[in-house]
């Protein structure tokens, strides 16, 4: 697998967020078909893709901050911006 996939408005698009993306598009659609017979609501499942999108931006960056050990304030600035590589 490419390390990077390709650039959007001058941003690289590495395959790993392409690849997490792509899961959890289908697994949301799967979740979709079926809600109605698991008794979930609408805005449940649109909680679950909120707390998805989230958990695709913080925590590939969370997990390097924690294997680094790099608990600075640098580091925290760093995790609020996804769209920054580490380094």
């Amino acid at each position: 697998m490419l390390p990077v996939a390709g650039e959007l408005w001058g941003l690289p698009i590495y395959s790993y967020g392409l690849a997490v993306s792509a899961a959890l598009l289908v697994c949301l659609a799967l979740a979709w078909r079926i809600r109605e017979r698991a008794g979930l609501a609408t805005g449940d499942l649109l909680n679950l893709c909120l707390l998805g999108v989230a958990a695709l931006l913080f925590v590939p960056k969370l997990w390097v901050m924690i294997l680094a050990g790099d608990f600075s304030p640098g580091a925290w600035r760093l995790l609020l911006s996804p769209w920054r590589q580490e380094g």
